[in-house]
């Protein structure tokens, strides 16, 4: 290799390095959406089902499923373009950099291979996850709501048909992210 190869080489690792720890970064945080989705709904059902809070609380649940499940989603597709630049680009041009090293066709195998390990039972059980934390469990809270007894107001019940179409509209938008295609697993 010439000193223009080394150099482009070494850009080429520096941009991998950066990329994976954007990657790391992002699905770390994605990852805590979910988590702070539940403890949020938990919270917020536990002051109300508690007795230290109104009934009307509920009605938040939808838009902090929708809020941070569009920001899991906005995540997860910078992670997975991040994936397929280093798939598509940097991997194949490093390998034929290498092309005469032994380790050419080793190099950056386990990056190709994060995307064909996907199962069905691992992206629906996955996709289901993510259905119960950002939009089962606040829509259960707003039936609950409209189920009590106390009289429920016209904004309060347009308030809960809005949250419960956001969540409807969020719920689409997780499963088609998942890429659950039946002719992609039989």
């Amino acid at each position: 290799m010439n000193k223009a190869d080394d150099d482009v080489m070494t850009v080429l690792l520096a941009e991998f390095k950066e990329q994976k720890a954007e990657q790391r970064d992002r699905i770390r945080w994605r990852d805590g959406l979910v988590h702070a989705s539940v403890v949020i709904e938990v919270v917020l059902a536990g002051a109300v089902f508690g007795g230290k809070g109104p009934p009307v609380l509920l009605l938040v649940l939808p838009l902090v499923g929708f809020l941070l499940g569009q920001n899991y989603l906005a995540n997860d597709i910078k992670i997975v373009e991040i994936r397929r630049d280093i798939k598509t680009r940097i991997a194949p041009t490093l390998k034929s950099m290498l092309a005469e090293s032994q380790y050419a066709e080793k190099l950056l195998g386990w990056e190709s291979s994060l995307s064909e390990r996907r199962s069905l039972r691992k992206v629906a059980s996955q996709l289901i996850g993510h259905l119960v934390a950002f939009a089962v469990l606040p829509a259960g809270g707003v039936l609950w709501f409209a189920a009590l007894p106390a009289h429920v107001t016209g904004p309060q019940a347009v308030l809960a048909a809005v949250g419960l179409l956001l969540l409807v509209f969020l719920s689409a938008e997780l499963v088609l992210a998942s890429g659950i295609r039946p002719a992609r697993y039989f």
